[in-house]
């Protein structure tokens, strides 16, 4: 019985969910529906938005057909179900998880025949992804010495650079996080987890994850897992402290570049330990050594904020482990040399 309500109400969304080429559809807690389809750049507004009550019910029932329920105590809920016979990866978030109400996530497994499955070289011909890193690195130095800051913030989005904020205590570091947040263009969609919804991003396609690191099924870790499961453009950690921050890592070296978090350090070269520490709680086999490598080779930029003589503002922006001649005199994580370029 369950799987034929289920069925009705997928129904509801008309015939983008029949169509071979759909990849995933998204209820966001205002109602909203989003879908994606082969080919597309970034996911389209599907129809009119379901009422609190639509949405509930169709989450409940996604809930039983997998023979679950959801509560507060388990408000999230990632199955497997199937409708009309094709398999569906299904994730459910009720609040307090969310902010707003239920988030539904409901991505589709393909059923295009492999001979319309066209594959090519994204840039015309072979690329070397590293390669284009260096190229980008370098084209920031150039841009945060022109002394723009907004500039080199809106430089830091349009390339979908990995990046932490980092301050210490009262330095601006989530003024700084929402006018990067602003910068994000309007058709991405952004997943946010906070502790106190405080971010507040305007993007139409936007969803707000509520974490509770007292409460096991709403710690900052287990959220940022399941963003993964709702076909994120951007992940925005509020703040990153504990075992989190190997799943932020994780999380922007598979496919989520563009991604930001803040973390509490006086200085950038601070913050690239603090963030290992806290990376190697989860008792990941890595050394310090070996997960300070990995740290440089994830986070593009940390854009420093500070205060002086009571004003708040941007210190630098460090490039954790790029080597260059620039006669730099600034610190990697394991002290060798690593440049940064201050903001002027």
């Amino acid at each position: 019985m369950a799987a034929s309500y289920l069925e009705a109400s997928l129904d509801r969304f008309g015939p983008e969910v029949l169509r071979d080429d759909t990849i995933e559809i998204c209820i966001n807690p205002d109602g909203q529906v989003w879908g994606e389809f082969q080919g597309d750049h970034f996911m389209r507004g599907l129809g009119s938005p379901l009422s609190q009550t639509e949405i509930k019910d169709l989450g409940n029932q996604i809930a039983s057909a997998a023979s679950t329920t959801l509560s507060t105590k388990k408000p999230i809920v990632s199955v497997s179900i199937l409708y009309r016979d094709r398999p569906i990866r299904a994730q459910v978030i009720q609040p307090p998880a969310v902010e707003g109400g239920f988030s539904i996530s409901l991505r589709f497994f393909s059923s295009l025949p492999l001979e319309k499955v066209k594959l090519g070289f994204l840039f015309g011909k072979e690329r070397s992804l590293e390669g284009l890193r260096l190229e980008r690195n370098a084209a920031l130095r150039d841009v945060v010495r022109s002394g723009d800051i907004d500039a080199a913030l809106r430089f830091c989005v349009e390339n979908k650079l990995n990046m932490i904020v980092s301050g210490g205590t009262s330095t601006g570091k989530t003024v700084a996080a929402r006018k990067i947040l602003s910068l994000i263009p309007p058709e991405e969609r952004i997943i946010t987890i906070e502790e106190a919804a405080e971010l507040r991003p305007e993007q139409p396609n936007a969803v707000t994850l509520i974490a509770d690191r007292d409460t096991d099924t709403r710690s900052a870790d287990v959220l940022l897992a399941s963003t993964l499961r709702m076909r994120p453009d951007r992940i925005v950690l509020g703040e990153v402290r504990g075992r989190e921050a190997m799943t932020f890592l994780e999380a922007i070296n598979t496919g989520h570049g563009g991604s930001l978090t803040t973390l509490h350090a006086e200085t950038p070269q601070l913050a690239v330990r603090r963030l290992a520490i806290a990376a190697l709680k989860t008792d990941v086999p890595m050394t310090y050594a070996d997960m300070i490598d990995y740290i440089e080779g994830s986070i593009d930029v940390i854009i420093q904020a500070g205060r002086h003589e009571g004003a708040r503002g941007i210190t630098e922006f460090f490039l954790p482990g790029h080597t260059t001649d620039l006669n730099l005199d600034t610190v990697d994580g394991r002290g060798n040399k690593s440049p940064s370029v201050a903001a002027e």
